[in-house]
């Protein structure tokens, strides 16, 4: 192995006080925009903007009324930590010592509190806490749901609507694409049927159905775009004008037209032909023979040969000119020949980038037309039963500001005075256009006509992470916001604030210095969203280790520091790893040398511990499984279920296998996986016996055995299907989990337990949640709850494991806002070479392209 690259720094330098930067972030008279990045205290600095605007400022002017500030947060998990972060604090500042209070509160304005101040600090809890609903900490969703459920009618949904999970609008975007789907078929000939066929041989069912999601999220756009250009149709010819294409031209006739004499240098093509033919060279024969049959064939036909044509000039998977286009020995023979077929490769290679050209247009109509019906028909389907989805939230609060902005402002508690938009980077363009809609009335008067405490509005965020484009956020809108709002408020002779926060509490300088580097270098798609990135670490004195480890590369077909001899029959089995396995194995003895050895982390002053280490990777590939299978070997406490597919899970995969048993027991696959389950628990050896050479199904074959532990298996399962019968899918699981397994006196979840550890839990809990939320919309029938798990791809998210001693492999979403002395990132080579984009990324949205734009 080469040898690896270390960084040590120790900054000994204190960079400027962070407290100067937060103070000027959280005053209130003026409007803030923080550049803030991960581990530089923005979460205080929400907190005490909220604080001070609550208290009277030192000129004695009273602070907010709780209702008129609204905090708009990205998660439910960031609300509340800011809420409970504001609770903890104004219920030490009710009963602090005076000068512990006058302490505290010299600390949050940089001078001496008045005594107003000290007054209506101890006052605020309980201010707080008489105001109805309290202080509005909340997501940008739940603030539109509380905003509908004011204004139904205005919205134009039913006053009893309410919000499905993603699960159920999943299912019923499924049941409207089955329902286009059988009409399609039906309706043959029709343009949606010819879209379908057209769809259908260029895409997998999987990838329909990730561009039909990608396209449902995006039918805000997708409505607008079509009201702009007329319909379906009108849009087509606007891309085809884009792309310089004639609407009328298909990919048939752009072939049929390429294959015509006049499109073609026929005569020189024939001298091709001829040389080719005359060559001695069997490829350089068949090439000859190809063109000249091509060249023989009526014009009217030549379109069912141009594929084989084609190829002769072109390579056949990424449609390169062909670096040989004949051997040597043709080109001597006649120095025409290398020019002609260059030119017609070069030829046929720009009539390829117009077929694709044509190609994707086409597609694009047929599907928008196909994701128009079936967003019409889950409109529908929403409408019958009186349900929102998350986007629903969104698009119909943005129709309704658009038509009754100011009437909704003044009923909001007759309007909002102060905005804080928390994770700015991962705010989408409909929400920014929300948030665009509630605070208009801020810029709309100068200081001098609206001589009041100014109304604010205070956004913090990261340029960096905007470039993930989590939740459809465009880093162009994130942007395009700033620019926006510094304008506006400008323009109203209001003070407007950037402050960046880049001293980080969480990272050694060296750490830091590397992130700079990266993003600093020129050229790269890193820069086009974060210039000059300089951070500073508040950790003074303590150094830190970056460790460049290299590249772990695949094994060949023999290993390559051994010399081999060449007549040696190929019968000797080799060990070939792949670069990922060697990675984990590299990965999982780093870990284990350092926790035999006691390493001593000195931030801790003590031992490396495996809660220690967080394994950070860009996405959940085949790689966690590696690293978690090399940790495990070598007896290194692991913990990498951060998410969890729940119908993946093996503990969810055998409670339903006892389900499918008491429906289909002839199925001999499904019962010998239950037989093997914690809630059997028959050996390999077991089934085997009753398996092989059985005159009938696995089921009779335990029905007739004799032996006194498969008859006590036979009298559970009998047990278990009569429940079945009796019992809704929830309280099926629940006697399954309680009643005690034929193999041992343990109930079922105790066995579970005993097998697959306490981790199992998680996800027996949410599929009892889930099996109760099934019975309130569906049939509570158990053969019907599992087909519907089986199509479902739930993920889990567990928090809170920073307090187990276990290693954490997280994705980069998943350990956001978590911190460990030990990083490793094993896969920022494999992320982003390997890691293909979805479906759903091949559409180009108006809201980063301009193209088409609606807006």
């Amino acid at each position: 192995m080469t040898k690896q690259t270390s960084i040590n720094t120790a900054e000994s330098i204190r960079p400027l006080d962070p407290n100067v930067l937060q103070r000027r972030a959280s005053n209130p008279q003026y409007s803030v925009w923080v550049n803030a990045s991960a581990g530089t205290g923005k979460t205080k600095v929400l907190t005490d903007r909220v604080l001070r605007l609550l208290l009277p400022n030192q000129k004695g002017e009273a602070g907010s009324l709780p209702y008129k500030i609204l905090c708009l947060t990205f998660t439910k998990a960031a609300a509340s930590e800011m809420l409970i972060r504001i609770q903890e604090t104004l219920a030490s500042w009710a009963i602090a010592p005076e000068e512990v209070l006058t302490t505290s509160l010299l600390k949050l304005f940089g001078h001496a509190p008045t005594s107003l101040q000290i007054n209506a600090a101890r006052a605020l809890f309980a201010r707080i806490s008489n105001t109805p609903g309290g202080l509005k900490i909340m997501t940008i969703h739940s603030f539109c749901q509380s905003v509908l459920s004011r204004f139904p009618l205005e919205a134009q949904i039913s006053p009893q609507a309410t919000t499905i999970e993603e699960t159920e609008a999943q299912e019923l975007l499924e049941n409207a694409q089955r329902l286009v789907l059988m009409r399609a078929l039906e309706e043959r000939s029709s343009p949606l049927s010819n879209s379908l066929h057209s769809i259908a041989e260029n895409v997998t069912e999987n990838q329909f159905f990730e561009l039909l999601q990608k396209t449902i999220h995006e039918r805000h756009q997708l409505h607008a775009l079509l009201q702009k250009y007329f319909g379906i149709d009108g849009l087509y010819a606007e891309i085809c004008q884009i792309c310089n294409i004639p609407p009328h031209l298909s990919l048939d006739q752009l072939i049929i037209d390429a294959c015509q004499n006049k499109a073609l240098d026929s005569s020189g093509l024939l001298i091709a032909a001829r040389g080719l033919l005359k060559a001695k060279s069997v490829p350089d024969q068949a090439r000859g023979q190809t063109i000249a049959t091509f060249l023989e064939t009526p014009e009217n036909e030549r379109a069912i040969l141009f594929e084989t044509y084609r190829n002769v000039f072109l390579t056949k998977e990424d449609r390169f000119v062909r670096e040989k286009l004949a051997t040597k020995e043709v080109f001597n023979a006649d120095d025409r020949i290398e020019n002609i077929l260059r030119d017609e490769a070069e030829r046929l290679h720009a009539l390829d980038d117009r077929m694709k050209t044509v190609q994707s247009n086409a597609l694009t109509r047929d599907l928008f037309r196909l994701c128009e019906a079936i967003s019409a028909e889950y409109e529908v389907l929403k409408n019958r039963r009186s349900v929102l989805d998350y986007n629903d939230l969104i698009i119909k609060t943005l129709h309704l500001m658009d038509r009754f902005a100011g009437w909704v402002m003044y009923k909001l508690d007759n309007g909002i005075d102060h905005i804080l938009v928390d994770e700015a980077q991962d705010t989408n363009p409909e929400q920014w256009k929300i948030i665009e809609k509630i605070c208009a009335e801020f810029y709309a008067h100068t200081p001098d006509q609206n001589p009041i405490r100014p109304r604010t509005i205070f956004v913090v965020g990261d340029d960096k992470q905007s470039i993930y484009g989590f939740q459809r956020a465009a880093p162009e809108e994130f942007a395009r916001m700033h620019d926006y709002l510094e304008q506006k408020i400008k323009g109203a002779r209001q003070i407007w604030r950037d402050v960046k926060l880049d001293i980080s509490f969480r990272s050694a300088q060296s750490v830091l210095s590397v992130v700079d580097h990266v993003f600093n270098q020129k050229n790269t798609e890193l820069s086009h969203y974060a210039q000059n990135v300089t951070h500073s670490s508040f950790r003074l004195g303590q150094a830190g280790r970056v460790v460049l480890w290299p590249l772990f590369e695949n094994d060949g077909s023999m290993d390559k520091d051994t010399e081999n001899d060449i007549w040696e029959p190929p019968i000797t089995p080799k060990d070939i790893q792949s670069g990922s396995k060697k990675l984990a194995n590299h990965i999982a003895t780093q870990i284990k040398t350092w926790l035999d050895d006691k390493r001593v982390l000195p931030s801790k002053g003590r031992a490396v511990q495996a809660g220690d280490i967080m394994i950070i990777m860009r996405t959940r590939t085949a790689l966690v499984h590696q690293i978690t299978r090399a940790l495990i070997k070598l007896n290194i406490p692991v913990n990498s279920t951060d998410r969890m597919v729940l119908n993946e899970n093996i503990a969810i995969q055998d409670l339903t296998a006892l389900a499918l048993f008491t429906q289909r027991p002839q199925d001999d696959l499904n019962l010998a996986c239950l037989i093997k389950s914690p809630l059997i628990g028959l050996e390999e050896d077991d089934l085997f016996t009753l398996a092989y050479n059985r005159p009938a199904s696995l089921w009779e074959s335990l029905q007739g055995s004799q032996k006194p532990a498969h008859q006590n298996i036979v009298s559970y399962l009998r047990e278990i299907m009569t429940v079945s019968k009796q019992d809704r899918p929830y309280e099926f699981f629940m006697t399954a989990l309680n009643k005690p397994c034929p193999a041992h006196s343990q109930s079922g979840l105790t066995a579970f337990k005993a097998r697959l550890g306490t981790d199992t839990i998680d996800s027996i809990e949410e599929l009892l949640t889930m099996a109760i939320h099934y019975e309130q919309s569906h049939i509570p029938d158990l053969g019907l709850f599992c087909d519907w798990l089986a199509r479902d791809n739930k993920t889990i998210k567990r928090e809170g494991q920073e307090n187990e001693n276990q290693i954490r492999i997280m994705t980069i979403h998943g350990a956001k806002g978590l911190q460990a002395p030990i990083i490793i990132m094993p896969d920022t080579l494999l992320g982003a070479n390997s890691g293909s984009k979805s479906a759903g990324d091949r559409i180009l949205w108006p809201d980063k392209t301009g193209l088409a734009a609606p807006f």
